[in-house]
């Protein structure tokens, strides 16, 4: 649904009173919020992986291993998982 919809919604409600430029931007702020936050979790899904990957790598050049990348890209996703589940979690109580 536009802004214009819900513009023409509004008037339609309460013809005397207009939509002004705050009641725009809380709407456009509504709008916008769940797609700010699907976007944040995406962020924290590629960012732990390849930030822990690339500890792992540096950890597997220094060490002179060959198991550190998979293990900081498990760790690195686990520890995002975590993170997205403690921040957006709702408690029913």
């Amino acid at each position: 649904m536009t802004g214009f919809d819900r513009t023409a919604r509004v008037r339609a409600a309460d013809p005397a009173r207009t939509p002004s430029d705050s009641d725009a931007a809380r709407i456009e702020a509504a709008d916008h919020r769940g797609m700010n936050e699907g976007m944040r979790v995406l962020s924290y899904l590629i960012a732990g992986p390849l930030c822990y990957g690339g500890l792992g790598w540096l950890g597997d050049r220094f060490f002179q291993t060959g198991f550190l990348v998979p293990v900081g890209v498990l760790v690195g996703t686990a520890l995002s998982i975590v993170l997205i589940i403690r921040r957006y979690a709702r408690s029913d109580s």
